[in-house]
Parts: structure tokens; sequence; C-alpha cells
């Protein structure tokens, strides 16, 4: 049993008897029996609305597969509003500049080539929110295309273990002092960082 949206705890397992203090400390009460449970929090579980959403392209389709309509929310202003109150937290209101997904970030998937023996990709993170920036931010790509060590340009990567996830999970985060800051958006830009990712290997197959 968690005690309450975000957390996720272990089963309970028996422990030493729990014992208090009564009677101003006079005395020592042992209760019959203790159970004790591990938990974990995440805000991304807490929220009830998604926080991102992923757009998709590549080098042989002029069209840009958008995140879903209302991936985080509905745009509840004029079709000529340039902010809007983002509702992705369930703590407090964001000023987001207003789009037909209401994400604060958006993670867009460009393939630039796809041969026999490698393949090429552009990654690009991009800020909705006016007023925050994230700092050490990192993203998590799942992607059957990652069964062998990717190069990536000017992020660092790693490839971290997985259980009982099919396909290969590749982690990217900024570098030190130069991208590892996604600023803020302004009225008429976006805040992002983007990088190419080369994958020797197999040619990628689209489903």
């Amino acid at each position: 049993m968690a005690p309450g949206p975000g957390y996720t705890c272990d089963d309970f397992v028996d422990t030493d008897p729990t014992t208090s203090s009564v009677i101003e400390g006079k005395r020592q009460e042992q209760v019959i029996r203790t159970w004790k449970s591990t938990c974990t929090y995440s805000t991304y579980l807490a929220n009830k609305l998604p926080t991102c959403c992923v757009s998709l392209s590549t080098f042989y389709n002029p069209e840009i597969t958008p995140c879903r309509l209302c991936s985080c929310g509905c745009k509840l202003a004029e079709d000529d509003a340039k902010s809007c109150i983002g509702s992705s937290s369930p703590y407090k209101r964001e000023l987001l500049q207003c789009t037909d997904h209401m994400c604060p970030l958006r993670v867009h998937w460009h393939i630039k080539k796809n041969y026999r023996n490698y393949w090429r990709v552009k990654l690009t993170i991009s800020n909705y929110n006016l007023g925050k920036n994230y700092s050490n931010w990192n993203v998590v790509v799942q992607h059957p295309g990652f069964s062998q060590q990717a190069t990536v340009f000017s992020f660092n990567n790693t490839m971290p273990p997985t259980v009982d996830v099919p396909d290969e999970v590749a982690l990217f985060w900024g570098l030190d002092f130069y991208n590892d800051a996604l600023l803020h958006a302004e009225e008429k830009q976006v805040g992002s960082v983007n990088r190419d990712t080369f994958t020797q290997g197999q040619e990628l197959i689209y489903t």
C-alpha cells in the first residue's frame, strides 16, 4: 500500500518490533509486530498528465508526425494567443507557449540517413516553458536500433542495463558548461538542444 500518488513500494517484510516511550519517557512499550517497506517517489508517476511528447520525421517524407493533439492538456485560449497556462503539473500552473499538444517539453526524432551498414538520427529536445530552465536534463530513448553502442556528437550517452524490456535503451544528457541546461522559451522561439546520433549496424526497420 503506497502512501499516495507517485509512490512505488516494495512488499512488506517483518522486522524487529518497534518500541516507543510512554509516560513522559518513564517506560518503553513494544508493539506485537512491525513490518517495513521501501518506497520511491516519482513526479512522473504523480502527474495525472504527461510532461512531454514525441514527434517524428524522416528524410524521405516531408511531412512531420506531430505530437498527439492535447498530449499534455488542451489549449484553452484564443488561436492568436502567445502564451497559455499549462496543466501538466499537479502542484502549480505553468506559463507555456501555446501549442496543440500543450506539453512543456517535446522530443523530436528525425531519421537523417538509413543505410545497410549504419543509420543517423537527429535528436532534438525543445522547451516550451516560458519561465523554467531544465538544468542537468536527461532523456531516455527505447529503440531496437540501439542494439549496438551509438556514437553521439556533443551529448553524453550510455546504454544502461535493462530488465524485462525487449528493445535496447539509450540514456542521453548534456555536456557540462555547454548544453547541460535546456533554456526556457521566448515569445517567438523555444529553448532547445539537438545533436546527431550515429550507429553502425543493421539498417532501421520501419513499422
